[in-house]
């Protein structure tokens, strides 16, 4: 869980024609949650989220091959917030997965955007639930179809975030 509702991040290592899908998954953050989302040009201690491009994704566990965003800085009772952490993506396995399964440059596109959103939401706070258990979210975990319903939070997720953050009841 993050420590507060401010959600600054910066490139510590992002190509630069891949940064606009980061700035539009925290836009989207920004404007579907009460979370504020502001870039910093550099990355520095007071940095929310640091975001990589990286293959392979270093300490990554097994199962998350495509992206990862472990916290790296922990605060507050027990470790419960979260005061830094990374956004890492993997585009090599997202591409070769892509490919895998007969996808094009647009299906490769929305796999990316796709990724980084859901790994975005989990520097919110938002944790995985299996692909069925609720309407298609950004949040699925496992083999998520090629869908853009899949960019998005649900409902569910928004209220974890509203209720955390000060937002409208739900």
């Amino acid at each position: 869980m993050p420590d507060s509702s401010d959600h600054w991040y910066c490139f510590a290592y992002v190509a630069s024609g891949s940064r606009q899908r980061y700035h539009d998954a925290m836009a989207y953050l920004d404007y579907g949650t009460v979370m504020t989302d502001h870039y910093s040009s550099t990355c520095g201690p007071s940095t929310d989220v640091w975001s990589y491009e990286i293959s392979p994704i270093p300490n990554a566990p097994v199962e998350y091959p495509r992206g990862y965003a472990p916290c790296m800085v922990r605060t507050g009772l027990f470790g419960w917030f979260c005061e830094a952490g990374n956004l890492e993506i993997d585009p090599v396995v997202i591409w070769l997965e892509t490919l895998a399964a007969g996808g094009g440059a647009w299906d490769l596109e929305l796999n990316l955007n796709k990724t980084i959103r859901h790994e975005t939401g989990h520097t919110a706070g938002l944790a995985h639930f299996e692909l069925g258990s609720r309407p298609n979210s950004a949040m699925a975990s496992g083999h998520v179809p090629l869908n853009f319903a899949f960019l998005a939070y649900s409902p569910h997720e928004v209220c974890h975030i509203y209720n955390r953050f000060g937002g409208p009841p739900c």
